[in-house]
């Protein structure tokens, strides 16, 4: 997992090959202006822009993906985003390949996801998004990008 400021990006690109698309994306687009919704952007990634409100843990869980990295970044608002590894979990619903998604239940660590910074997670980091910041709900725009593996 990576956590860090969006200026501080551009240090990442070495990490994957596709890291650099998603850069140049970023660097040249205003997130706040694009449409929700998935949005296709070159080699493979793409982006899910949603809005939505936080909530609380127990209507929540953690999830993990095998086929594609999720780089998140905030829009507006901020959220708390739980994390741990995937192999610390244990497993609530098996993993649906068309979704790339597997629920998963266990203990997680928290940040605080804001507008100037950006979470990393690799298919070996669970991850619960959208939690409460302060037990308080806060309206959130937020950008996904989804880079394949």
């Amino acid at each position: 997992m990576i956590f860090d400021s969006l200026p501080n990006l551009i240090t990442y690109l070495s990490v994957h090959p596709l890291f650099p698309i998603v850069s140049e994306f970023i660097y040249t687009h205003d997130g706040a202006t694009l449409s929700l919704g998935k949005l296709p952007i070159s080699g493979g990634v793409y982006l899910n822009k949603n809005e939505y409100f936080t909530a609380n843990i127990p209507s929540k869980f953690i999830e993990c993906h095998r086929r594609y990295i999720d780089l998140h970044m905030v829009i507006e608002g901020h959220e708390t985003i739980g994390f741990c590894n995937r192999n610390a979990c244990t497993v609530i619903e098996k993993y649906d390949e068309e979704k790339d998604l597997e629920k998963l239940n266990g203990a997680c660590h928290f940040l605080t996801l804001e507008k100037s910074s950006f979470g990393v997670f690799f298919p070996q980091d669970a991850h619960i998004p959208g939690l409460h910041v302060d037990n308080q709900r806060q309206s959130v725009i937020k950008i996904v990008f989804k880079i394949p593996i």
